[in-house]
């Protein structure tokens, strides 16, 4: 009798036990299984035409371009291309437009080399206007007529109008005409707030 209920016991339980392995199996296989990841591998830009790769390199900002070329080392070379940072300076140095044929003239190591000297004056400008200027000119970038460094501190956005004006009344009072030559008051509507925002600067900043 012992052995009978023996058997039947365990011939009960061979399928609760089996069906437990398998859950057990099937949990183990289910957390060993690797996830996967949203973006698996990197873009292949070393495999695409270079003007393509430049294109869609060309929507970094420089602090991205400089962080792309650290970590992605296939990335180095293109982020260091000298079209995608000429055309940074372009676009956060307007007065690089008007003087491109001067600025191609030079010797620039690379057009990294000439975004971080321009990056750099503005800097030093804004603690030193006359030492930012004076940068500008010992890089040849900036000459020292009047009418190029009205044409710097007009189209340059980033500079304060603090500064500016520090520059312009204490350091190159002969700059102000040529400066206010390039202000646009095509538009009468806007001529009287123009004015009015001129003069206000002008007698602070002269007292």
């Amino acid at each position: 009798m012992g052995a009978v209920l023996a058997i039947l016991t365990s011939q009960a339980l061979s399928p609760i036990e089996d069906g437990a392995v398998k859950d057990v199996k099937e949990t183990k296989k289910k957390v060993n299984k690797p996830t996967k990841r949203e973006t698996t591998n990197l873009p292949p830009l070393t495999l695409l035409p270079q003007e393509v790769a430049i294109q869609i390199l060309s929507n970094l900002t420089a602090t991205e371009l400089c962080l792309a070329g650290c970590v992605i080392s296939p990335w180095a070379d293109m982020t260091e291309d000298d079209i995608l940072w000429f055309n940074l300076v372009k676009s956060e140095w307007k007065y690089a437009k008007y003087v491109q044929d001067r600025i191609l003239e030079q010797s620039w190591q690379s057009f990294k080399k000439l975004y971080l000297v321009m990056d750099e004056a503005q800097l030093i400008f804004s603690v030193n206007p006359l030492k930012g200027i004076e940068y500008l000119q010992d890089h040849r970038i900036l000459s020292q007529d009047a009418s190029d460094i009205a044409l710097y501190l007009h189209t340059t956005e980033k500079l304060r109008k603090e500064e500016r004006c520090t520059y312009l009344l204490q350091h190159r009072p002969d700059v102000l005409e040529d400066y206010v030559k390039l202000e646009d008051y095509s538009n009468q509507s806007v001529l009287p707030k123009c004015l009015e925002e001129f003069s206000d600067e002008v007698p602070r900043k002269a007292v």
